[in-house]
This record gives structure tokens, C-alpha cells and sequence, in this order.
């Protein structure tokens, strides 16, 4: 399939098929100057500033209860503004500052009450799924997919089942890899799908570059065999390259095992630092998906967990740098190669 291509089994009209080609294209045009977009967000922030220092003004937030309801009050009003205002008359920038100052004072609020992590973090897990599932940014949305996956993440350690941290990852591996596979079929099922999309996507990907850093220096934040990792992210990764090559290399089974294998088996030494692997694999979204946020998390996260490893390999430095010299060359070797593969596709398409 092409990018962007509507499979017309979907049966869509000519107005559903041109929204969603606008969403799969990334968003349309805008002739606002971005000069006029800074200030829309600069007064918003400053305007929920002067309401905090009003409720602190007004010694409102005296007590952790105080910080509780009010927070509370605040978050469930930025979910409701965008549900009220249908001419879109308030900016999005404002309903997101507001939601995250409610966020924050009840948060303060309940680490204020001397509650212990385990409560805490489930306190944080639950409210930020309540606030994924009905709140109106799509900010917002990707903020609590971050927080929903930190506060998992400490539930798990806390209650020494750090192997949850694997299955974490091999979900969201997983869930990105079918979710830009099926990527038309699932925006086409409405309009209520869409504004979850970009947000998880987004989420995803930061979660699965991040959580892996609790592996560096050794695997000293948490005591688990960071190898399961590392074996699925080499594992996420080979289905994703299939899913990508196949419509490049479909008539030629073996080339496309081949190459999808030689890959995986080049990054095996790395089994131990899997934020090698999935840095691959979000290079490789970036790419594939044209979303160039994702490739620059990519590469700046692969350049920190090359650091790590490089420094953490037993060696002298003169196998080390024969080590670089070679990686250097497989990887120039690989480009020279599947550009040739491709081009000869190009031309073949264009007969």
C-alpha cells in the first residue's frame, strides 16, 4: 500500500475520505502566523499563573484537603470546557495550563498527606487514566499516556514485579507496530477515534525510549535481567522492518528474511542495553511514518544509550574502536545496499 492510500473496501464518501487523508497526512495548513500562536500560549500560562497566586492570595490552599478539592474542581473544569464551549472560543493552550495547574495541586495534595508511593502512584494512575479517556487536549491525552506508564512502572517495583516492566514494553512495542499498520483502518472508524491517535502514538514512543534508561549504568535502578528487554525490542523491531520491507521486497522472500535477520542478529550483543533496540525501532517509525519528532527522540536517544554501552563494555579501547570501525562499515554497507534495492523498485513501479 502507498502512504496514505484509502482502501476503498472502507466505503468512505468524498468528505470522510479528504478528513482522513488530511489527519494521515499530519495535519493541515495553518495561516495563523506562529508569532500570534506564542502569545495565545504565553497568555494563557500567565493567566493560570495569576489564578494560583489569587487562590494563595486568598489563602485557599492552606490545607491538603484544600489542595485536593480544589485541584480536583480545577482538572474536572478542564475537561468540561471543551465540552462547553462548541465555537471553540477558548484556546487550547488555556484548557491545558488550567489542567495541569488542577494536576498539580492535587497531586500536592495527596503526596502533602503523607501518603506512602504505592498510594500515591496508584492515586496518579488512576486519575490520569480518568483524564486520558475524557479530556478534551490532545496534550493533555499524551501527558497522562507519560504518566500512566511512570506510575505503572513504580507500582511494579514497589511490589517486586519488575518482569511487568518487560511486558510494558513489549505491549507498547507491539501496540505501535499494529497501530501504524492498521493505521487507515482504525482512523476510519470515526471521528471519536481520532483525537486518542496522535497522542498515544507520541506516548508510546516516549515511554519505550525512556523506560529503558532505567538500564543504563549497569541496571542499578531496578534489579531485573534487562536481557528480556533487549529481546524484545530486537523482536519489535524485525516485525516492524518486515511489515515496512514487504511491500518492497514481497517477491522475494529470502532477500527480505535475510536482511530483516542480519539486522536483528548485529544487534544481539546489545542484548543487555535494550534503548539501543528500541531507538533503532523509533528511528525507524520516524522514518517509515514521516513523523520527525519521533526520528530526532530516535537518534538522540540511541546516541545516549551508545555512550552508556560503549563505556560499559569490559574492553580495551583499541578493540573499541575496532568495534566502532566495523559498525561504521555494516551500516554504510546497508545503506548502499537497500537504496539499490529500492531504487530498482522505483524504476520497476514506474514501468
Amino acid at each position: 500500500m502507498k502512504p496514505f492510500e484509502i482502501p476503498p473496501e472502507l466505503n468512505l464518501n468524498a468528505e470522510q475520505k479528504e478528513k482522513l487523508h488530511s489527519f494521515l497526512t499530519r495535519g493541515e495548513s495553518s495561516d495563523t502566523p506562529w508569532y500570534v500562536h506564542l502569545v495565545v500560549i504565553l497568555g494563557s500560562w500567565f493567566a493560570t499563573m495569576l489564578l494560583l497566586l489569587f487562590l494563595f492570595i486568598a489563602k485557599i490552599l492552606e490545607t491538603t484537603e484544600s489542595l485536593k478539592v480544589i485541584g480536583a474542581l480545577v482538572s474536572i473544569g478542564s475537561i468540561a470546557i471543551p465540552m462547553l464551549d462548541k465555537r471553540k472560543k477558548i484556546s487550547e493552550s488555556f484548557t491545558v495550563s488550567i489542567g495541569f495547574l488542577g494536576q498539580v495541586l492535587l497531586f500536592l495534595g495527596i503526596a502533602f498527606s503523607r501518603s506512602e508511593i504505592l498510594s500515591f502512584s496508584a492515586s496518579v494512575l488512576i486519575v490520569e487514566i480518568f483524564l486520558y479517556l475524557f479530556s478534551g487536549t490532545w496534550i493533555q491525552k499524551f501527558v497522562s499516556v507519560l504518566l500512566i506508564f511512570s506510575s505503572s512502572v513504580i507500582l511494579l517495583e514497589e511490589n517486586e514485579m519488575s518482569f511487568g516492566i518487560h511486558i510494558m514494553l513489549a505491549l507498547s512495542g507491539f501496540a505501535i507496530v499494529l497501530l501504524f499498520r492498521y493505521e487507515v483502518e482504525i482512523l476510519s472508524l470515526g471521528k471519536a477515534i481520532r483525537p486518542f491517535y496522535i497522542p498515544t502514538i507520541y506516548g508510546l514512543t516516549l515511554a519505550i525510549s525512556g523506560i529503558p534508561a532505567l538500564s543504563a549504568v549497569g541496571g542499578n535502578y531496578i534489579s531485573t535481567d534487562w536481557r528480556i528487554s533487549g529481546t524484545i525490542g530486537i523482536l519489535v523491531l524485525a516485525i516492524y522492518l518486515w511489515t515496512c520491507m514487504n511491500p518492497i521486497l514481497k517477491d522475494t522472500p529470502f532477500i527480505q528474511g535475510l536482511t530483516v535477520g542480519a539486522i536483528c542478529i548485529l544487534l544481539i550483543p546489545t542484548l543487555q542495553a535494550p534503548g539501543i533496540s528500541f531507538s533503532v525501532f523509533l528511528i525507524t517509525v520516524g522514518f517509515r511514518q514521516r513523523l520527525y519528532l519521533i526520528l530526532m527522540l530516535g537518534i538522540l536517544s540511541i546516541s545516549c544509550y551508545l555512550v552508556d554501552y560503549y563505556y560499559s563494555l569490559k574492553f580495551t579501547l583499541l578493540i573499541k574502536s575496532y568495534i566502532l570501525l566495523g559498525s561504521g562499515a555494516l551500516f554504510l554497507f546497508a545503506y548502499l545496499y537497500l537504496s539499490k534495492l529500492y531504487d530498482r523498485k522505483e524504476l520497476e513501479n514506474e514501468r
